[in-house]
């Protein structure tokens, strides 16, 4: 029972998250899936981190190995890192439109329709930090650019913007843009 809930579940974040999956029917997605991933690097990125979210929670000694497989995957093939633990969440409509060099911490949160940018950080701010679990909640509909670092236990608050190479240390203000180093509310 629990894998058809994993994969009712792992089935509806891929129809938000993919562009153009959900109008195809039943019979042909899972081969526009295949034809998708291979043309949009974006999608395919978007599709592996689901799949290991899906398999590294699993208690089975198999889930884990295909769980460990895909993260190598997206390390080798896109640089994407990321250590999850149990409380680590990432809500639907995730988006990486050049997935390239992300670096995501053990346990991060991160609402629905988030933007993540290449070459971001999301992590503790210092080696005690992540000992103690303090990490980034990142809210809904907030967008990351480019190099931008958020660290240390900061609430990014829904709709928050963070500009390209900004260095986020401190919790933000509902639809508010952030740049600088360190970031600071700009609009």
């Amino acid at each position: 029972m629990m894998w058809l809930k994993m994969s009712k579940e792992f089935r509806e974040y891929t129809e938000a998250e993919i562009p153009g999956i959900k109008k195809y029917p039943p019979v042909l997605r899972a081969l526009m899936l295949f034809k998708i991933r291979r043309e949009n690097p974006s999608a395919d990125a978007v599709y592996m981190f689901r799949y290991c979210l899906m398999f590294i929670h699993g208690s089975s000694f198999v889930k884990k190995i295909v769980a460990r497989r895909y993260m190598r995957l997206l390390v080798y093939r896109y640089g994407i890192f990321f250590d999850f633990k149990d409380c680590s969440h990432f809500g639907k409509g995730l988006k990486f439109p050049h997935p390239s060099s992300i670096i995501i911490g053990s346990d991060v949160k991160v609402g629905e329709n988030c933007v993540i940018y290449q070459n971001v950080t999301i992590g503790a701010a210092r080696a005690g930090d992540a000992a103690k679990g303090k990490y980034p909640e990142i809210g809904n509909g907030c967008t990351l650019f480019a190099g931008c670092k958020v660290l240390g236990s900061v609430k990014v608050a829904d709709g928050t913007t963070v500009g390209a190479n900004a260095v986020l240390l401190k919790s933000t203000e509902k639809d508010s843009t952030y740049a600088g180093v360190p970031a600071e509310r700009i609009k």
